[in-house]
């Protein structure tokens, strides 16, 4: 773990024994979520403005 790591979605100091990377940011697995149905991001997630969303939603976006 990185030290003094703390999650973009809720901007609380991860302790966790794994954390998520998604592209320069690091995450708690509970905070990984779609911004728009609030489904857990498991397999894939898509990232735009900082704001995560999975495959459906991201594409409803365009």
């Amino acid at each position: 773990m990185l030290k003094n790591s703390v999650c973009e979605g809720c901007n609380e100091l991860i302790r966790d024994r794994y954390l998520l990377r998604v592209q320069d940011g690091l995450w708690h697995e509970r905070c990984l979520h779609c911004a728009s149905c609030r489904e857990p991001l498991k397999d894939t997630c898509f990232l735009r403005n900082k704001t995560l969303y999975c495959k459906r939603d991201y594409q409803n976006l365009r």
